[in-house]
């Protein structure tokens, strides 16, 4: 008796699960999510991976075409899903879509953008280093902390990270010394000119000796360049991959940071009374000598590298 009894209650509660799972499966029919994927700024298809989270935690993975950007996402529950749209040829960007609950199939059109990445385009571009220093200011370091984000979330991105130096500490000590030399040799040419003269028939005394050609004066910036990439590749050792996914590379000095820094204030006409030439006149900075006005550039500019997979 009491076995007929326990079997009459594991049927009841085997028979209420049935209904409950046809009362679910009843509740929520099939439906497709569907659209285009486009880049952001051309309007172009783009391919990339779709990572798909449902709201009962369930995972998919799939791609969207790279001919026309469509793709279909097919699912069973009601709830809000998360699209993680990613891969080596786009920023990762995430999306949220709903699904209402329905008996009857439905079809969701959705279309995304991303932003597909290009060789070349420029990530960041800042004012990152004190002047005349591979020392990283409060700028300097947020910009790098906001790359390391970056390539965390995309860990196929390669970056190339170009350092510009700030102003010209060697030009006008060579323009100097080249003037310099200049002028002894062209003394020495009048010079040698007259002994010729004099020693025309017969030498009676030494020819003048020729002014020898300075030396070229080392360039500091050489040194803080080497200095700025050394401490670029160090703040972001610990990106994954950074070795292959980092370079840092010299970028040029503009034209515009390569004259001597100089203040002027001229006068108009050669007629101004004396004491207008008191106040006004030229001041020329001393040369190799810098002013917080001379960093006028970015000197810490970041750029897409190759796009390609990181691993094949």
């Amino acid at each position: 008796m009491q076995y007929l009894v326990a079997a009459r209650y594991i049927g009841i509660v085997f028979s209420t699960m049935i209904i409950a799972l046809v009362s679910v499966t009843a509740q929520q029919a099939v439906t497709r999510i569907e659209g285009f994927i486009r880049d952001e700024v051309s309007g172009s298809p783009v391919g990339c991976k779709i990572y798909v989270v449902g709201p009962n935690g369930k995972k998919q993975t799939l791609s969207s075409s790279s001919t026309d950007g469509t793709y279909l996402i097919v699912v069973n529950d009601a709830g809000t899903y998360k699209l993680t749209l990613g891969g080596y040829m786009v920023y990762r960007k995430e999306y949220s879509v709903n699904v209402p609950a329905s008996k009857k199939f439905q079809e969701i059109k959705q279309d995304f953008t991303v932003k597909a990445l290009h060789e070349g385009d420029v990530v960041l571009s800042s004012i990152a280093f004190d002047l005349n220093s591979s020392s990283f200011n409060q700028r300097g370091k947020q910009d790098l902390n906001q790359l390391q984000e970056i390539l965390k979330t995309n860990q196929e991105m390669t970056v190339k990270v170009f350092v510009v130096p700030d102003v010209d500490l060697v030009g006008k000590a060579r323009a100097d010394s080249m003037a310099a030399y200049d002028k002894a040799h062209k003394k020495w040419e009048k010079d040698m000119a007259q002994w010729k003269k004099k020693n025309k028939k017969k030498q009676v005394s030494e020819p003048p000796v020729e002014p020898v050609m300075p030396n070229d004066i080392p360039d500091p910036n050489v040194q803080i360049v080497k200095d700025r990439k050394v401490a670029v590749l160090s703040y972001l050792h610990d990106v994954k991959n950074s070795d292959l996914r980092i370079s840092a590379e010299s970028g040029p000095l503009p034209q515009s940071a390569a004259a001597p820094i100089e203040s002027t204030s001229q006068t108009t006409t050669k007629s101004t009374s004396k004491s207008s030439k008191k106040k006004t006149g030229s001041t020329s900075a001393p040369a190799g000598s810098t002013s917080s006005s001379a960093q006028q550039h970015d000197n810490l500019i970041v750029k897409v590298g190759v796009v390609k997979r990181l691993f094949d």
